[in-house]
């Protein structure tokens, strides 16, 4: 049964996910009437999106607010093949016993997996082909007047096999994404009212927190009073601020020895320098160190997130133009320093994705389309996909080497042409090893009227 008293009004933002699931909450509270007009109501719900975006929360929340039982299903209390397919088959009975009601599955992908560890479409062990046919049977077993809702969650909805997902099974979908811009602040109101938090604008605190999921911010507030209260200080979004590379990365800060190193700090100038040219807006820069992340540059205090192909929404070459800013790092060893050192390799794999993907749309032509050469399935159908041209892979490989040396070049001279601005940073970030909007903006304006040729932007 359901012990967890949450309800829609206890997330917040979501609005549009909200919507939906009021409709389902609306049949599963006044299911007699749907059912005397013949009205078939849907038999399952997928909840797909990352972790940590309140998948779990909501199909909660569906069962409070509907004020039905809700059956859960843990895969970790099973310790074989045996046992899941017995509890799966004993769920069912048991919803069935007060209906409406609602079985929830979470993390459906662990049980049914239909990918390999490569990605591969079409895979399943044995374990997986055994419980996915026994949900098919429970699902269809379930009649549209039964008033039994499924409600399963999933990290990635491209492993769960289409049989599952057709009308009449997990028929109804909605997927979260991260959380906006204005869907954080008001997760971010509602942990600072918590806390009892005065003073600090929840805005802020959303523009701070790119790419954090809900579970993130609530985590951030968590900690942030935790240190307040350490400090015997009042919660502020300057405690907040020191607290988010913590939440982002995942580990604490480690002081470096001697400070921070010459290449980190020029290397973080440089992206900081090539953003600056290619987009005339001033981040922040940060050389602390924080686990494998020596450094990092934030734009208008918003950390860029991981580059998400599938839903990203600009252009090819809007995307090939980020890869300037990508390279800055490497273009500022270079310009700066002379050599190169070892701190680029998770730039040059931004940079690798973004022409990949964009050569995977077809946005530089046909010819350097990816080369297929495995069955893939896709929505229940097996599809083979042959590369185009026998040369694809030398083609796609001198395309990807030309856009680098390109992106580069673009970065160096934008490097090179603000030296002097950079050596003016560098002095500055070596000592505080973090330098906000505000300082940074000071810097470029007090620079830009001594040396106003100099200035890119």
């Amino acid at each position: 049964m359901n012990e967890e008293r949450i309800s829609l009004a206890s997330i917040a933002g979501y609005g549009e996910e909200k919507e939906e699931a009021r409709k389902l909450i609306d049949i599963l509270k006044n299911f007699d009437t749907y059912k005397s007009q013949g009205a078939s109501i849907p038999k399952g719900l997928l909840l797909c999106g990352e972790p940590g975006v309140g998948k779990t929360m909501f199909a909660k929340a569906i069962s409070t607010e509907a004020e039905v039982p809700l059956y859960e299903f843990d895969a970790d209390e099973s310790e074989n093949e045996e046992e899941t397919v017995k509890g799966l088959k004993q769920l069912f009975e048991k919803a069935k016993e007060s209906i409406p009601s609602i079985i929830f599955i979470d993390e459906l992908d662990e049980l049914v997996s239909s990918t390999d560890s490569a990605g591969f479409y079409g895979f399943q062990s044995d374990y997986s082909r055994k419980t996915l046919k026994t949900l098919l049977t429970e699902i269809d077993g379930i009649d549209s007047s039964d008033g039994i809702l499924v409600i399963a969650t999933t990290n990635s909805k491209r492993t769960v096999p289409h049989a599952l997902i057709r009308s009449g099974r997990l028929e109804k979908q909605i997927t979260f994404n991260y959380p906006s811009t204005e869907d954080r602040a008001a997760i971010a109101s509602l942990y600072l009212e918590k806390a009892n938090a005065k003073g600090i604008d929840p805005k802020d605190v959303a523009r701070k927190t790119n790419g954090f999921t809900g579970a993130d911010i609530k985590s951030l507030i968590n900690v942030s009073l935790i240190e307040s209260i350490r400090q015997r200080k009042p919660l502020s979004i300057k405690i907040i601020s020191t607290v988010i590379p913590t939440i982002r990365f995942g580990e604490i800060k480690k002081e470096s020895k001697g400070g921070a190193k010459d290449s980190v700090c020029y290397h973080e100038i440089g992206h900081f320098l090539a953003q600056y040219a290619l987009t005339g807006e001033i981040g922040s820069i940060s050389v602390e160190n924080y686990g494998s992340v020596a450094g990092y540059v934030t734009l208008d205090d918003e950390f860029e997130m991981p580059f998400k192909p599938k839903k990203d929404e600009r252009s090819a070459k809007a995307i090939l133009d980020s890869i300037v800013v990508d390279l800055g790092g490497m273009a500022g060893e270079d310009i700066f320093l002379g050599e190169r050192y070892c701190g680029s390799s998770s730039d040059l794999s931004s940079a690798f994705e973004k022409i990949m993907v964009v050569m995977s749309n077809g946005a530089l032509g046909f010819e350097y389309l990816p080369s297929f050469d495995a069955e893939r399935q896709s929505r229940g159908m097996v599809v083979r996909m042959q590369q185009p041209n026998k040369n694809n892979a030398d083609i796609r490989c001198e395309k990807i080497i030309e856009i680098l040396n390109e992106k580069l070049a673009v970065s160096k001279e934008y490097v090179r042409k603000m030296q002097n601005l950079g050596r003016t940073i560098f002095p500055m970030l070596k000592e505080k090893e973090s330098l906000t909007i505000e300082e940074l903006s000071a810097i470029v304006e007090d620079y830009r009227k001594e040396h106003p040729d100099e200035i890119s932007a």
